[in-house]
């Protein structure tokens, strides 16, 4: 290449591929082959509208703007609130406890209907808990607390509180802010290595954080609450209830 780098590398994903890229060619953009990630998006999922959708955003003219609205609307869309892989294995643990490998197709069908009806019976105690009861308040931002015990299950409420209560234990300064726009470094205390950049947007009531907790698993993070608390917010935003 008459000694000079390319701008850019295409490849199907290879992490082998990756890493020689990265060590090389250090300055040069890595980015995938597009067919390749058609290929793999067709052979793993079935569902033809997200198909469509992904085909879309991988070959129209975006901009990286356009791009970033258009991903979100697609995860909003078929991804609401699938965490991690835990919770498929959880209901496969569920249903091996009532099924095995021994059972006809007659005690399979009567034990995978027991597994459903448990599984949904949970769920069920889950909701009339979270309606029929009040959890204790056990954090100093009790504001934010009470407000999460009214809109999320047990489960995930302890999973809210447990953040709210670490954002007692965060530092926060104001970086940059522009009209309706505040970007914040929040870091540990005492550690202040572990640094996270929270943007609050006034206007839209928007909030956005490094970490990616909210984003990956739908639970508003310790940085964002000590955000929250920074700007004097006092009712639970409803930007922080994952929808499902």
């Amino acid at each position: 290449m008459g000694g000079k780098s390319p701008k850019a590398v295409i490849t199907d994903g290879d992490l082998a591929m990756r890493d020689a890229i990265k060590n090389v060619l250090p300055d040069v953009t890595h980015q995938l082959c597009g067919w390749h990630m058609q290929r793999n998006a067709y052979e793993n999922i079935k569902n033809p509208n997200f198909l469509r959708n992904f085909k879309g955003l991988i070959y129209d003219n975006n901009d990286h703007r356009d791009f970033d609205r258009r991903w979100a609307a697609i995860l909003d869309k078929f991804f609401g609130y699938i965490r991690t892989t835990s919770q498929c294995e959880g209901i496969n643990s569920l249903i091996r406890f009532y099924v095995n490998r021994k059972n006809t197709l007659i005690d399979f069908m009567h034990n995978l209907d027991r597994a459903l009806k448990e599984y949904k019976n949970n769920e069920l105690i889950a909701d009339f808990t979270s309606q029929c009861s009040e959890p204790v308040m056990i954090t100093s931002l009790e504001v934010y607390e009470s407000s999460a015990s009214c809109y999320f299950t047990r489960n995930i409420f302890k999973e809210i509180r447990n953040e709210i209560q670490r954002a007692g234990a965060l530092n926060i300064k104001v970086l940059s802010t522009t009209f309706d726009k505040v970007e914040f470094s929040v870091t540990a205390l005492g550690d202040p290595a572990k640094d996270r950049r929270v943007v609050v947007d006034r206007s839209k009531n928007l909030f956005s954080c490094s970490c990616k907790l909210f984003t990956s698993s739908g639970i508003p993070c310790s940085h964002v609450f000590c955000a929250m608390k920074f700007e004097n917010i006092l009712e639970f935003p409803d930007s922080l209830i994952y929808k499902r």
